[in-house]
C-alpha cells in the first residue's frame, strides 16, 4: 500500500518515471498507445515518463498500475516489479470500469 497517496516523495518521481519506461518498453507500447488504452493524456504520460510531473495524482497512477497489473507501491518503487511474471496480453484484459 502507498504510504502516502497524497504526497508523492521527488525519487518516487523518479522511480515512476523509470519503472514507466521499462514497462512501456517491456510490453512494447508507446505513450500515445499506452495514453489511448487507459484513456490519459499523452502529455500527462510523457512528463511522468520524463520525471518532470511533481505531483502525479493517484488516480493516473492507479489507471497505470491496473494496465500494467501491478500495484501502485510497485509503480512508484516501494516494491519490486518481477518483469518475468507480468503478463502478455494487457490490452485485452484492460477494463477501466
Amino acid at each position: 500500500m502507498v504510504k502516502n497517496p497524497h504526497k508523492i516523495k521527488s525519487n518516487s518521481v523518479e522511480n515512476i518515471a523509470l519503472n514507466l519506461c521499462l514497462l512501456i518498453k517491456h510490453h512494447g507500447l508507446s505513450i500515445r498507445k499506452l495514453g489511448r488504452i487507459i484513456n490519459v493524456a499523452n502529455p500527462h504520460l510523457l512528463r511522468l515518463s520524463k520525471g518532470d510531473h511533481a505531483s502525479p495524482g493517484l488516480k493516473i497512477l492507479e489507471k497505470i498500475a491496473k494496465f500494467f497489473q501491478i500495484s501502485v507501491s510497485q509503480l512508484i518503487g516501494e516494491q519490486k516489479i518481477y518483469f518475468k511474471n507480468l503478463p502478455k496480453n494487457l490490452e485485452q484484459n484492460f477494463d477501466e470500469e
